[in-house]
């Protein structure tokens, strides 16, 4: 038992071997002895801390999203509704939202395994992927539709659903096919200025696609 005292050091070792390892095998393709071998622990390190493998999947699912957990985009509506009062202020509060999510999903402080384990997830149908609807993906949809709905109160709700999907499309495209992305630019990693400009421009395309003025934009 003493193996298991430093709890969340031997957590924190395991996640990050079972990201790796499901990003790269597929969670299917992935036991619990070579999660425990890649972190260098005991197996039982596993049921101990986790319960199960599942167990396990969901906490690195939520240690993946940590960023996207508790509604960030949801609160930061409510914190500047205001702004939706004026056409200038509806382009502010536009501008920092998409910004916001562009910087939650594109963090550079994340493991590059962590979006591509939930975007993954998402594909199948399993208790992983309702809990991460549930937690991330509907929380972030709904937070999309509030901000249109806020600009454009009576757009039919398919118009307000395909713009939310888009935006947020946008911005995991530069996760999602990062390796491919960074081939292409001959870069061993996104430099600051292309991240920046890739910001800029998600943050332009929102602002028009409402029909707003992009003189406003902000950071």
């Amino acid at each position: 038992m003493a193996r298991y005292a430093t709890s969340e050091g031997t957590q924190a070792v395991l996640i990050q071997a079972a990201g790796e390892l499901f990003a790269e095998f597929g969670v299917a393709g992935v036991g619990t002895r070579a999660i425990a071998e890649r972190a260098g622990e005991n197996i039982g390190s596993i049921h101990y801390h986790f319960g199960s493998k599942e167990g396990l999947l969901l906490a690195t699912l939520r240690y993946a999203t940590r960023e996207l957990l508790n509604d960030p985009l949801g609160h930061y509506l409510d914190e500047h509704r205001d702004l939706a009062a004026t056409t200038r202020g509806q382009a502010c509060l536009a501008a920092g939202f998409v910004g916001l999510f562009f910087d939650l999903v594109c963090s550079r402080d994340t493991p590059p395994w962590c979006m591509s384990l939930l975007l993954h997830t998402l594909q199948q149908p399993s208790e992983a992927r309702s809990a991460m609807r549930q937690e991330i993906m509907d929380p972030i949809q709904n937070a999309y539709l509030r901000l249109h709905r806020l600009i454009h109160p009576d757009a039919p709700l398919a118009t307000a659903q395909v713009w939310a999907l888009n935006r947020t499309a946008e911005a995991t495209f530069y996760v999602l096919f990062e390796s491919a992305i960074l081939d292409y630019l001959s870069s061993p990693s996104y430099a600051p200025e292309f991240l920046g400009e890739a910001r800029r421009q998600i943050q332009t395309a929102a602002l028009l696609t409402l029909g707003l003025p992009c003189e406003e934009l902000t950071a």
